[in-house]
């Protein structure tokens, strides 16, 4: 589980993403549809293709998963909040 704080607030709000989807037995996975849009490129990842497992473990990290960048930057797998502003000039 993470918590995630809003930028300006003192709220905070926690997720488990897996809980939220991944446990949810109406949900099914589609790691290999999914596969075929994963931009990861950061070999041996055992999170490609399963994203509630991918984006609660960069977000717990204070990340961003690679999906969220452009193929150039997300190569150089920095998954920080501030790499993504700078690469959508936000």
């Amino acid at each position: 589980m993470f918590a995630v704080a809003l930028a300006g607030t003192a709220s905070k709000y926690s997720v488990n993403l897996n809980d939220a989807l991944c446990g949810d037995p109406h949900v099914e996975c589609k790691k290999e549809q999914n596969l075929e849009n994963c931009g990861c490129t950061y070999a041996g990842c055992p999170r490609q293709g399963v994203c509630c497992d991918c984006i609660s473990y960069h977000l717990a990290s204070k990340q961003l998963p690679g999906c969220c960048f452009p193929p150039e930057a997300e190569k150089t797998y920095d998954r920080s909040f501030a790499a993504f502003a700078k690469v959508w000039k936000l």
